[in-house]
């Protein structure tokens, strides 16, 4: 039942890119690609910024030389030398540290800044699955924006602390029995990366519990209740985003709107909400 379950979910994320094809989704690219460039754009201008003022107090605190004499002893040329380079050295530490932390919080990023495209193509692909039409609703779509960014935190909170303890828990092992740190170590990345995947997959999904009325903490309840689906509609998205400059340039593009049509076949399946001429069938196979 559970593996079942789980590939229900992964394939109702493939089946999107067929359902999309056929309804005539793919524009919603558009924005996507613009506000994926806009992240991408202000992250580096923001490092930037940060390594400028980094530098600034670095220099407000061990002013620079601005020459040495001939004569000029080891400990002044050695000042000299430090602080010409501690300045780069401290340039390059914030540029470093700032991107080790952009790779971790990317996908939170992501989820909160293409909130809006990822509510708006939800939302069509749900009208188009169910046969209906519906005027665009401002209102509700920045109800849906807003309860995105709100559930993005509030995961964001959850997946940090479960994992900081699930990373100290395998600390505290590894300290105490050193051999089964070859076992443990592999252990908790792996397990880490599920976790992550899951919280993907209740991202995209919250969208559907919204149209729903369920509030946040009820939608991930209701992600609770069906994880392995849950885990299986994340994977794909965690895959992309875990690739090196797939990370960066492509999957912020494809990922979030893809998945979160593949979030609404895997849901009306779920409560069989997609209906042919014939009667009830499965949106997996509708979808393709």
């Amino acid at each position: 039942m559970g593996m079942k379950e789980f590939l229900t979910g992964f394939r109702a994320y493939w089946a999107s890119y067929g359902f999309m094809s056929r309804h005539g989704l793919w524009n919603w690219l558009i924005p996507s690609v613009v506000l994926s460039f806009l992240i991408m754009v202000g992250g580096w201008l923001l490092i930037d910024l940060a390594a400028d003022q980094a530098e600034g107090l670095f220099n407000g605190y061990f002013p620079p030389s601005e020459g040495l004499e001939e004569e000029a002893s080891f400990w002044d040329q050695f000042r000299h030398i430090t602080r010409s380079s501690g300045a780069w050295a401290i340039r390059a530490l914030v540029y470093v540290a700032l991107f080790w932390f952009k790779i971790k919080l990317i996908k939170y990023v992501v989820l909160v800044g293409l909130g809006p495209v990822m509510a708006g193509v939800s939302e069509a692909a749900e009208n188009k699955l169910r046969g209906e039409f519906h005027s665009f609703s401002f209102k509700t779509w920045l109800r849906e924006v807003v309860r995105g960014v709100r559930s993005a935190v509030l995961l964001f909170t959850l997946e940090t602390t479960l994992g900081l303890t699930l990373w100290v828990a395998g600390a505290v092992i590894c300290a105490g029995l050193p051999p089964l740190a070859f076992v443990i170590a592999p252990a908790v990345l792996v397990l880490t990366f599920l976790m992550s995947s899951w919280f993907y997959g209740a991202s995209v999904t919250d969208f559907v519990w919204e149209r729903q009325g369920l509030g946040a903490r009820q939608g991930i309840r209701k992600s609770f209740s069906m994880p392995m689906r849950t885990l299986g509609l994340g994977l794909p998205f965690a895959i992309w985003m875990a690739i090196p400059f797939v990370n960066w340039y492509i999957a912020p593009v494809l990922a979030p709107v893809t998945s979160a049509v593949g979030a609404v076949l895997a849901t009306s399946e779920a409560t069989s909400e997609a209906i042919s001429e014939t009667g009830p069938v499965s949106t997996i196979q509708k979808a393709n």
